[in-house]
């Protein structure tokens, strides 16, 4: 009986950290603390790519807003990714990451033709938690 406790006592330590490793990650990798009201800002869209969103706030300064979600986030509600010299509006908030301070989007909405408009909310204004991680996990 000893020796079999003994061979199990391995597996059930490997059992308990992967457990509580996966109830870590489902508690701190949500929340990115975010730092007071969203700002608002209508502009035109420079770059964008998987870690970010670059707009041109006037003609000679750019804004970056990071955490912009995963495209299959977009493409599941139906919103186009945003071009180049497109005009959206956003909500982006501060939040701080680690103890360094960025910018995360929080909302997005692009219009091409009046009338038409297409609308993605990123993050819960509440938590600042990142809607495309609650719906991973559901």
């Amino acid at each position: 009986m000893r020796r079999y406790l003994l061979a199990l006592s391995p597996l059930l330590v490997a059992l308990a950290l992967v457990l509580s490793a996966d109830v870590v990650a489902k508690a701190g990798v949500q929340r990115d603390n975010c730092i007071g009201d969203p700002y608002v800002l209508v502009g035109t869209v420079d770059a964008f790519s998987a870690s970010g969103l670059v707009i041109w706030i006037d003609g000679s300064t750019t804004l970056r807003i990071n955490s912009v979600g995963p495209t299959w986030y977009w493409e599941e509600n139906q919103v186009p990714l945003p071009k180049p010299n497109t005009t959206v509006y956003v909500e982006y908030s501060e939040v701080d990451c680690l103890g360094d301070s960025e910018y995360v989007l929080m909302y997005y909405k692009y219009e091409p033709e009046e009338g038409q408009d297409f609308e993605l909310l990123l993050r819960d204004y509440d938590n600042c938690i990142p809607l495309w991680v609650m719906k991973s996990r559901q």
